[in-house]
């Protein structure tokens, strides 16, 4: 459940806890039209919408309009050979993009192991624009971090990835 509650008064202004049509019909049913766990959503630069890449999917909450929906992206991670979005609690983002971990389907690969990525995920036509395979290696941390037009992320072999993003 997510709440919208008045930091000055303390009243509750809004709560959302279903979305209709999202979710899995695993343990029994229980899991479907509910949001996706809280602790993975982030408020947008802008301050108008909480969003989560959850799996194939990019949850969002519209907090002027009070909306909850959600988008498939089951394509556009199938252009790249990618199975979801890791699990995160946040993301880096600048206005154009929200960088984040995909994991690529190893199936398809023919791999052993799950190879990650990081990818730079444009909100407004909601492609993947870029992303950079750690071959032979993996994602350390969860949260790539983005400072003074560069994008910082650990690998797990304690290597330091620094994109620079082209004018």
């Amino acid at each position: 459940m997510v709440l919208d509650i008045n930091s000055k008064t303390g009243e509750l202004n809004r709560k959302w806890q279903s979305l209709p049509g999202y979710g899995s019909s695993a343990f029994q049913g229980r899991l479907q039209h509910k949001l996706p766990s809280t602790d993975g959503f982030q408020l947008d630069i802008s301050k108008s919408y909480l969003y989560h890449l959850a799996g194939a999917y990019l949850v969002t909450i519209d907090l002027v309009t009070g909306k909850a929906d959600y988008q498939s992206l089951k394509n556009t991670l199938e252009e790249h050979i990618f199975s979801g979005f890791r699990w995160s609690t946040g993301y880096a983002e600048d206005e154009t993009h929200i960088y984040t971990i995909a994991e690529m389907n190893r199936l398809e690969l023919g791999l052993d192991y799950i190879p990650q990525c990081i990818v730079a995920f444009n909100k407004k036509t909601l492609k993947i624009d870029w992303h950079y395979r750690f071959e032979g290696d993996w994602v350390k941390t969860d949260i790539p971090q983005l400072a003074n037009n560069k994008l910082y992320q650990l690998s797990g072999d304690n290597t330091l990835y620094i994109f620079e993003k082209e004018e």
